[in-house]
């Protein structure tokens, strides 16, 4: 999934909890949380990415959502699994 964000709100997404996902950002930051079953959002290891770092996301959330807030309009986000 390719996404270039028109603004700096947060962005549900529904992933997978048992794939390993490939995460690059380009032109700003994103921080990744996971939705626990509480109800609660909880920061991911290895978040916020920051501009031109490219990582591997493995989060074990039972809900499979996780949610993107980047920290401008136009940052490009690739997430593949």
């Amino acid at each position: 999934m390719r996404v270039t964000f028109a603004s700096t709100t947060p962005v549900e997404y529904t992933i997978n909890p048992t794939v390993t996902y490939d995460l690059s950002v380009a032109d700003g930051d994103i921080t990744v949380e996971r939705l626990k079953l509480d109800g609660a959002w909880v920061e991911v290891d290895g978040s916020p990415v920051t501009d031109g770092e490219e990582v591997t996301l493995r989060t074990k959330g039972d809900s499979g959502k996780i949610r993107v807030t980047p920290s401008a309009i136009g940052t490009e986000m690739i997430l593949e699994g």
